[in-house]
């Protein structure tokens, strides 16, 4: 099930089949990742994106997470190409606390090496509303934003290669954590020898991304 507006789509999945925010809660040592930030873990997100405790925590424990998000990609993401495909192989971790912000900066993904062809899966483990979602321009260049309305079990889809984006402290009452990932039909993918701006990790099919083919297999 689609729900279409001009600067994405939101999908729906089963959150009992693929329960990434039950997973993600356990690793993380919460029973509401709405209220994580009660926790009165580390928080550096002006300095580095993904310099947090629950950032640590979260990469430290992903071989939890693993099994869940390749399925997830086999059977969830893979019919709705029917191709090839070049599928992040890790996901990104996102943490929105109140008073704080997710992302440093508004930006493009064109900014920091991704290609064209490349579509976003951004999926929320709780509410997001307001400004502790994302806000994406409305149009590529018009520089008026809306905010992303999404609940677990919907996933938000979008061109953030063209579109600009970024987040807004947080005035709710309520933190927002989430994930996502990058896909590109393989036929389009083309390893232009860059590599992630933050991380220095290339960009091709051994390092951030990886390929999986039409049978369900990934092949690196």
């Amino acid at each position: 099930m689609a729900e279409r507006s001009e600067h994405g789509t939101v999908l729906t999945y089963d959150p009992i089949e693929f329960p990434f925010s039950n997973v993600v809660a356990k690793i993380l040592d919460t029973p509401d990742l709405e209220k994580i930030h009660e926790l009165g873990r580390r928080s550096d997100v002006d300095n580095h994106d993904q310099d947090s405790d629950d950032h640590t925590i979260f990469y430290r424990e992903y071989d939890q997470v693993r099994d869940l998000y390749d399925r997830f990609l086999v059977e969830w993401i893979l019919p709705q190409y029917g191709e090839d495909l070049a599928v992040q192989r890790v996901p990104t971790f996102r943490v929105h606390r109140p008073g704080s912000v997710a992302v440093s900066e508004f930006h493009k993904d064109s900014d920091y090496n991704h290609q064209p062809a490349t579509l976003n899966y951004w999926l929320p483990l709780t509410r997001a509303y307001g400004n502790n979602s994302m806000w994406i321009e409305d149009t590529p260049g018009a520089d008026t934003y809306s905010p992303v309305v999404v609940d677990p079990g919907e996933v938000w889809r979008f061109d953030a290669v063209n579109n600009r984006h970024g987040n807004y402290p947080n005035d709710t009452s309520t933190s927002r954590v989430s994930f996502d990932f990058r896909a590109i039909p393989l036929r389009l993918f083309v390893d232009e020898g860059k590599s992630t701006v933050n991380a220095n990790r290339r960009m091709d099919l051994e390092g951030y991304y990886r390929r999986l083919d039409t049978d369900g297999q990934f092949k690196s």
